[in-house]
C-alpha cells in the first residue's frame, strides 16, 4: 500500500484541537517565571506517581489462581487465539503510518493570529553564522539553510518568529514547526510530519506545552527540563534538540547583535486547506518519489523494517521481494524451524555429510571464518573450539561434524546476511535509496534525497534516555550487541561463561555481515581487540563501552564512517 499524505479537516475547532488536544479551551494566558516553575514542577509530580503506580501495580502479587483463571475466561481465551491466528495468519507487524497531521498553512496559524501579516524568507547560513549557532548547541547542524517566517501585528511591529525544520527521530525526520517570540522566547510548538512506527504521542499538547516560555539559556535536558513521554524516547528528545535549534537559530540569525539586515521577506501565498496536499518538506522542485515508503515485517524472531524512495509502483514489489528473501534465508538458517537445513545439519551432521544450499554454505562459511579470525571468541558451534571440528565441503556443497555434540547456531551472524541479501535483491529492482532496520542493526544504500546520509544514533547502554552519539553512514551496516539488555545473555564460547568486561559493542562495516559478527566478537574480545579485527574491514569502525564507568574506546579505519559524539551530560 502507498504510503500518502492525506490531511486531516481543519476547521477552527478542529485544527485547535490538533495542536492543543482535547482539553483545549483557549490560550494560555501569560505566567510570571514562579507561575510557570510552580506548573513544571506539579507536572513531574504527576509522572512521578503515574510511574510509581505502574511499578506497584507491575510488581504486585496477583491472587492464586487469579492469571490461570484470567487465562481461562471466555474473553482470555478469546484474546489468546485472536493473537496466536494474528501472527499466524499474517506474520507481519503493523504498519508504520506516515501521518500529516498539519500542513503549512495549518501550522503557520497555529503560531501566528488572524490579525498579523506573515512574511517568509529564506535563510541562507554562512559559515560564521552556522558556526555560531553549532557552538551554542553543542553539536553539529546538518542544515545550511532554514525556512523562516515573521508575523508583523497592525501597529507594524515584529509580533513573533516560526522556523519549519526535521530532527531525526529513531531512524526518521520529525517534522514540526517552532514559534519564537522577539524576546527569544518559544511561543508555541507543533508537530506537521510524523514517520516513525511507535511514539507519536509527541504531537500531544501534554508534551509541547513544556516549550512555551523556554529560552536559549535554557539547557533542554531530558527528564530534567522536560518530561519525555514514555515509549517515545528518542521521539521526544528529538523535538527537544529542535526546538532548541530552532530558538538558538532565530536568536543568532534575526534577533541577536549580528543578526541579519538583508534578508528578503516575502508574502506567504495562502492555499485552502482543503487543497494543501504536499507535505511541508516537499516542494515543485523534489523529485518523483521525494516521500519515502515503509514497509515492516516480523522476520527471524524480530522486526524488520524498510524504507525506501523511489516511484512507489517500483517501490512496492521491490519491498515485497526483499522481505520475501529474507523469509526464504529464515527457511534455510533458522535453528527454530525443524525443517530448516541447519535443524538437518544439527541432527544428521555428525553421522554424515549433510548437502545444504549454496546460501547456507557460504553462511556457515563465513560464521567459521570469524570464529578463525577471533581464535574462538565468536563461534556458532557455542562450544569451546567446535568451531574445529566442522568440515565443509564446497564441492559436494554439504557439511559434516568431526565429534558428536555439536549444534550450529547462526545467531550472531544470520541477520546480516540475510540483510546484505535483502539489499542485493533491492538493488537489482533498481532501489538504492533505501536502509533497513532488522532488530536494531541497519544496513544502509544510498542516502535520502537532499541528505548527505543516514543517521544512526547509538544508546548510552547504561542510560536508556541518553545517546552517546550517532554515525553518519552511507552504503554501510551499524550492529550493537550488548549485555545491557535482557540481563547477561551473550557467551563466550572459549570459557562458556557469561561475556565480562564490555557492556555494548558497537561496529560500522560496508557489509552487514562482517558488522553482526565483529560487534558479537567485540562484546567478548573487548576494546583492545578492535584494531587488530577492524583493520582489513571495509569500511570499519568500532565503538565499545567496557564496564565499571570507564570511557567508551572509538576506532576508525581507513575510509570507516565518523561518528559524532553527543554532546556530554551536564
Amino acid at each position: 500500500m502507498r504510503t500518502e499524505f492525506v490531511p486531516r479537516p481543519l476547521g477552527p475547532a478542529t485544527g485547535l484541537r490538533a495542536c492543543f488536544g482535547r482539553s483545549f479551551v483557549g490560550p494560555r494566558p501569560s505566567e510570571s517565571a514562579p507561575d510557570k516553575a510552580r506548573r513544571r514542577r506539579r507536572y513531574r509530580r504527576r509522572v512521578s506517581a503515574r510511574r510509581r503506580n505502574a511499578v506497584r501495580r507491575a510488581c504486585s502479587r496477583p491472587k492464586p489462581g487469579g492469571l490461570l483463571k484470567q487465562a481461562l475466561s471466555p474473553l482470555g481465551l478469546l484474546a489468546i487465539l485472536g493473537c496466536c491466528a494474528g501472527w499466524i495468519a499474517a506474520g507481519d507487524a503493523p504498519e508504520p503510518v506516515e501521518e500529516l497531521y498539519l500542513t503549512r498553512e495549518a501550522a503557520l496559524r497555529e503560531i501566528f493570529t488572524q490579525g498579523e501579516t506573515i512574511s517568509a524568507a529564506r535563510l541562507e547560513l554562512t559559515s560564521e553564522e552556522k558556526g555560531r549557532i553549532e557552538a551554542r548547541l553543542k553539536r553539529r547542524l546538518f542544515e545550511d539553510r532554514f525556512e523562516v517566517y515573521r508575523g508583523v501585528n497592525a501597529a507594524g511591529s515584529v509580533s513573533g518568529y516560526a522556523l519549519i525544520t526535521e530532527e531525526i527521530g529513531k531512524f526518521q525526520p520529525i517534522t514540526f514547526i517552532a514559534g519564537i517570540t522577539p524576546k527569544a522566547a518559544v511561543k508555541d510548538v507543533a508537530v506537521m510530519v510524523y514517520r516513525e512506527t511507535i511514539g507519536s504521542d509527541v504531537k500531544r499538547r501534554r508534551f509541547l506545552s513544556q516549550f512555551p516560555g523556554m529560552t536559549a539559556k535554557d539547557e533542554f535536558r531530558l527528564n530534567r527540563d522536560i518530561i519525555h513521554i514514555s515509549g517515545a524516547t528518542l521521539s521526544s528528545r528529538a523535538i527537544a534538540r529542535g526546538v532548541q535549534k530552532a530558538l538558538i537559530a532565530i536568536d543568532e540569525c534575526l534577533l541577536g547583535k549580528a543578526k541579519r539586515q538583508n534578508l528578503e521577506w516575502k508574502g506567504v501565498a495562502w492555499k485552502p486547506l482543503e487543497e494543501a496536499k504536499n507535505p511541508p518538506i516537499a516542494s515543485a522542485k523534489d523529485p518523483p518519489g521525494a516521500a519515502p515508503v515503509r514497509r515492516v515485517r516480523y522476520l527471524m524472531g524480530t522486526i524488520l523494517e524498510a524504507v525506501c524512495y523511489g516511484d512507489p509502483a517500483q517501490v512496492e514489489p521491490a519491498l515485497q521481494a526483499a522481505f520475501a528473501e529474507v523469509a526464504r534465508l529464515e527457511g534455510l538458517l533458522s535453528t527454530f524451524r525443524e525443517e530448516s537445513e541447519i535443524s538437518q545439519v544439527n541432527r544428521e551432521a555428525a553421522a554424515r555429510p549433510v548437502r545444504v544450499s549454496a546460501d547456507t554454505l557460504a553462511c556457515v562459511e563465513a560464521a567459521l571464518e570469524f570464529s578463525r579470525r577471533t581464535a574462538g571468541a565468536f563461534d556458532p558451534t557455542l562450544a569451546r573450539d567446535g568451531y574445529q571440528a566442522v568440515a565443509i565441503d564446497r564441492e559436494g556443497s554439504a557439511v559434516r561434524f568431526l565429534r558428536p555434540g555439536l549444534k550450529l547456531d547462526l545467531g550472531g551472524i544470520g541477520k546480516g546476511y540475510a540483510l546484505d541479501r535483502a539489499a542485493r535483491v533491492l538493488e537489482q529492482r533498481g532501489m538504492t535509496r533505501a536502509l533497513f532496520n532488522f532488530g536494531g542493526q541497519v544496513l544502509a544504500l544510498d542516502a535520502p534525497p537532499g541528505l548527505p546520509a543516514w543517521i544512526v544514533p547509538v544508546r548510552d547502554p547504561e542510560r536508556d534516555d541518553r545517546l552517546l552519539g550517532h554515525y553518519e553512514i552511507v552504503r554501510a551496516s551499524v550492529s550493537t550487541s550488548g549485555n545491557y539488555e535482557r540481563g547477561k545473555h551473550i557467551l563466550d564460547p572459549r570459557t562458556m561463561r557469561p561475556a565480562e568486561g564490555v557492556l555494548s559493542a558497537t561496529v560500522c562495516a560496508r557489509s552487514a555481515t562482517d558488522a553482526d559478527a565483529l560487534s558479537t566478537s567485540l562484546d567478548v574480545l573487548g576494546a583492545e581487540a578492535a584494531p587488530e579485527l577492524l583493520k582489513a574491514v571495509a569500511g570499519g569502525a568500532a565503538l565499545v563501552v567496557p564496564a565499571a564507568g570507564k570511557e567508551p574506546f572509538q576506532f576508525e579505519a581507513p575510509g570507516g564512517p565518523r561518528f559524532v559524539r553527543a554532546p556530554p551530560p551536564h
